[in-house]
This record gives structure tokens, C-alpha cells and sequence, in this order.
């Protein structure tokens, strides 16, 4: 059985989990579904969930020693894993766990809609789950001008920084389905771009200026005619990824959720003016795709 069988878990669509950053979300109820999903797929009654709100601001959250600390102020501790409840909502993007020294077992559970999900393990016993999006990777916005000075630089290059512990050379990576998936090899991640509005030109520069080097030529393509650049988001990923130097990049399971929108959740096919009634009431009630990582202490 693979590690993506055992370890790591795609979902698709959860119709009863909102995304703990969407508005007027109640949050035991998000303790609740994460805690259903947590015994559904992990039979230890004792492990703890771990759920990141999955809201742009770029935050690591890393488990080292059995405690659980932010990456940037690793002074600002949480608790050791022993004291923590049985579900536990983090503000940030990411979460890294070391499995050795584990008082008890672990579940990362990201929920996501359209950004990718990138879940991942090394040889020596690190475990993460990653929320991939222009914002965290690149620091574009075209809505929150205030993300650009809160932006801390690649959310994938403090991943694989020292501190974190995760060796890219070390490493296996599992990319779930997102908007413009490898899968389909489609171009349903557009943006504007008119002389009135340069999202994609902006989009653009940001990610030269985080990544100088990535040839942007096979995973972008620009409509003129109709004011529109799209971004192959599934190239554009694995090409960070291999830069990187990841040793195993798997993307059987990076299909489109917007060619999907039957089996994922997607804010831009739910959107769209043709969307159906069912698709307009799934947008209201911000569902998620679910992405699980189980972890044994060793």
C-alpha cells in the first residue's frame, strides 16, 4: 500500500466542512466536522487535529520535541501536544510535524477550495500539509492591498528553510486538486488584464520577483482580445516544486476543481453566471475539499 493510501488522504468535496476562514462560520462546528473526519480515517482516540484556517497570511506552524510553536516566534508556544484539545484551529498556512518524540498521534487537515493543496513527508520522519496560493506564495492580491506588507516571501521557501526541518532533497509530495489542475491541463485560472485592471501583469511580476529563474513561457498565456491572462496553476506549481529540488512530486491526484465542480469545491465555477442552483448554494455555505495527513509517533 502506497504512502498516499496510509498517510495522506484526498477527499473531494465535504459538504458538512466550511472552511474555517470563511465569514460568519461558527467554529465548533468546524471542531466538530474535523473531529468526525479525524475517527472516520485515523482509529486513535486519542490523536489530536490540527486545522489551519487556511487564510493567506502565510503562518507556519511547526511541531518539534512534542511541542507545538510558530515558525517565526518559536517563543510563542502553544503546549505540548499531550495538553492540547482534541481539535485544534491554527491561524496560519501550513503545518510541519516531527514524529519523533510524539506524545500522541497527529492529523493535519487542510481544507481548501480552488489554492492547492501539498501534503508531504521525508525520509526522517517530517510530516506537513501546505495551503499553495498566489497570495502565500507570491504575495498577490488584487482585493487586500495590505497583504503585500504582511507578506513574509514564499510561503515553499520557509518550508523547506533549516528551521522548519523539511529537506526538499529528503522529500515526497502529494498535490491535491485545485483550480487548473495538471489532470486536465486547462487554462481556467484567468485573470484581468486591461489597461484599466493589470491583475495578470501583476501576477506575473510577483512571481518573478519570488522566483527570478522559472521560465513562466509554457504555463502562461495571454488573451489580449479578451483582456485576460491564464496561468497553468498545475505547471506553474510543479515548476516551483522541482526548482525546489523535491525528489518525488506526485500529481495523480491535481485534477481541475473547476472542470470537477461536480466532485470538488470551486469558487470560480461556482461563480460563473450559467452556475446552478445546487452550485450557488454550495458557494453560500463555503464547503471545502479535504486533504488529510495521519501521522504515528515513531
Amino acid at each position: 500500500m502506497s504512502d498516499l493510501e496510509t498517510n495522506f488522504h484526498f477527499l473531494g468535496r465535504n459538504e458538512d466542512s466550511p472552511n474555517p476562514c470563511s465569514p460568519n462560520i461558527d467554529e465548533s462546528s468546524c471542531k466538530k466536522t474535523a473531529l468526525v473526519l479525524t475517527r472516520r480515517y485515523c482509529n486513535m482516540p486519542n490523536a489530536v487535529t490540527m486545522l489551519p484556517m487556511c487564510a493567506h497570511t502565510g503562518k507556519i506552524h511547526l511541531v518539534k520535541d512534542g511541542t507545538l510553536v510558530l515558525q517565526e516566534d518559536p517563543s510563542h508556544a502553544y503546549g505540548s501536544l499531550h495538553l492540547l484539545d482534541e481539535v485544534v484551529i491554527l491561524s496560519g498556512d501550513a503545518v510541519v510535524v516531527d514524529s519523533k518524540n510524539l506524545a500522541r498521534p497527529c492529523v493535519l487537515q487542510l481544507r481548501t477550495r480552488d489554492c492547492v493543496p501539498l501534503l508531504g513527508m521525508t525520509d526522517d520522519g517530517i510530516y506537513f500539509a501546505a495551503h499553495l496560493s498566489a497570495e502565500t506564495l507570491f504575495g498577490f492580491t488584487s482585493t487586500k492591498k495590505s497583504a503585500f506588507e504582511q507578506f513574509k516571501g514564499s510561503l515553499l521557501n520557509r518550508l523547506f528553510a533549516n528551521d522548519a526541518g523539511v529537506d526538499p532533497a529528503k522529500c515526497d509530495v502529494f498535490v491535491g486538486p485545485a483550480i487548473s489542475g495538471l489532470q486536465n491541463n486547462c487554462w481556467c485560472y484567468e485573470y484581468t488584464e486591461t489597461p484599466e485592471q493589470k491583475d495578470g501583469s501583476l501576477l506575473l511580476n510577483c512571481i518573478s520577483k519570488e522566483y527570478p529563474n522559472l521560465n513562466t513561457t509554457d504555463f502562461v498565456r495571454i488573451r489580449p482580445k479578451d483582456g485576460k491572462i491564464d496561468v497553468n496553476f498545475g505547471h506553474l506549481i510543479r515548476s516551483i516544486l522541482e526548482l525546489h529540488g523535491i525528489r518525488n512530486i506526485d500529481t495523480s491526484e491535481n485534477h481541475c476543481t473547476a472542470c470537477n465542480s461536480s466532485e470538488f469545491y470551486s469558487d470560480r465555477a461556482f461563480r460563473r453566471p450559467d452556475a446552478s442552483t445546487e452550485e450557488q448554494q454550495l458557494l453560500a455555505k463555503k464547503v471545502a475539499n479535504i486533504g488529510l495527513v495521519v501521522i504515528q509517533p515513531t
